[in-house]
């Protein structure tokens, strides 16, 4: 991929101070790439890759390595670039992108657990200096929710929960309107709670309201 000294020579700033700004400097990384510009495609990788690869950690997390991922999708903008309509969409272009990378992904570990060529999917112990096991435990409920829901309501909550991005730009990079979006984060966050809910430690270790007792006094 390209080198991040190169795209230093390029005038503009990482991250840029606006929206606007960054809109006018996606056009401008987009024009010089169909000219073949190396500091542009440099300037790129340095812009986008560090979202990209947080984003598919979390979205097929406990699975594997997601560098091969990276560089799959950065392939594919590169491919797929001059089918840009909106050169100053770039940024939610290529976060479209991470998720299609990031839902296929999911359907191959699906099918290797099916057939038997992968663990099953159990979270695999992390060691350190230190431990937080209520920490650890919400995190595995968490993702042991992700990974029984739908492929586009995993990438729903995983960009606009975990990686704060707004109803709009989920929207646009999952191809779907905002009120899907708020639907789709909406039940996998129930899904997420009424797991955490079944054990009280849990509930009061991320701050949960108790589930009120249907017994009368």
């Amino acid at each position: 991929m390209p080198s991040e000294n190169s795209a230093k020579t390029l005038p503009w700033r990482n991250p840029p101070a606006s929206v606007a700004e960054s809109r006018a400097e996606d056009a401008a990384l987009v024009a010089l790439l169909l000219e073949r510009s190396p500091a542009a495609a440099s300037a790129v990788w340095v812009r986008f890759a560090p979202g990209v690869r947080r984003i598919l950690r979390r979205a097929i997390w406990p699975h594997g390595d997601v560098e091969d991922l990276v560089q799959d999708v950065f392939v594919i903008l590169f491919r797929k670039l001059d089918t840009l309509r909106d050169p100053a969409s770039l940024r939610p272009f290529v976060f479209s992108i991470t998720a299609t990378v990031a839902a296929t992904e999911l359907r191959k570990i699906r099918v290797r657990r099916w057939l038997r060529l992968t663990p099953d999917g159990i979270l695999p112990d992390q060691t350190g200096t230190s431990r937080d096991d209520d920490g650890r435990e919400v995190l595995s409920k968490t993702y042991a929710v992700l990974s029984r829901v739908a492929d586009r309501d995993r990438m729903a909550f995983v960009l606009r929960t975990l990686e704060g991005f707004e109803l709009l730009e989920v929207a646009s990079a999952l191809n779907m309107s905002v009120s899907s979006v708020k639907r789709r984060v909406a039940r996998v966050h129930e899904r997420i709670e009424r797991e955490i809910r079944r054990d009280s430690g849990l509930t009061a270790h991320i701050g949960l309201p108790a589930r009120e007792s249907k017994e009368q006094p």
